[in-house]
């Protein structure tokens, strides 16, 4: 295969995966008035437990005002808690509200559903090898940009 046959297999792998999880995606957060990135960053929240707006921002690869914003606009919705830490009250931190972790719930529980189903005739040779792949594909695209070209 060459380089642009590489590329350009590459760019509309990307891409239709990024529609096919946006696809099983969509109707979870719409159902419950999110975006695709609200969700997102709630299940950051959720992974990270409490942390702060930059380790979010940056574990999200937004800046740290979007993400600011974001938190603001999911307290509101009474999805997360904003709160100052204790030690650095310059740190904003963030946690998910039982309203937050209902639906971080419910949306767990529709993916194992899924995967369950969908996932019972895939070997686990094949799982292995897809997140081999995806692994290799991200270390040689974090090598391209990180690259002083």
């Amino acid at each position: 295969m060459d380089l642009i046959e590489f590329k350009c297999k590459t760019w509309d792998l990307l891409r239709n995966i990024s529609e096919n999880t946006n696809q099983l995606l969509a109707p979870l957060y719409e159902k419950y008035g999110l975006t695709s990135l609200q969700l997102q960053l709630l299940l950051a929240i959720d992974t990270s437990q409490e942390d702060t707006i930059g380790n979010l921002s940056m574990a999200m690869n937004m800046k740290s005002g979007n993400t600011s914003v974001m938190c603001k606009n999911l307290e509101k919705q009474n999805l997360v808690n904003r709160f100052r830490d204790k030690e650095d009250e310059r740190l904003v931190k963030i946690s998910l509200t039982p309203s937050g972790k209902k639906i971080i719930e419910d949306i767990t529980a529709y993916l194992n559903e899924k995967h369950t189903l969908y996932l019972k005739d895939v070997t686990a040779e094949d799982l292995k090898d897809i997140i081999n792949g995806l692994d290799k594909l991200n270390n040689l695209l974090l090598k391209i940009s990180n690259s002083k070209y």
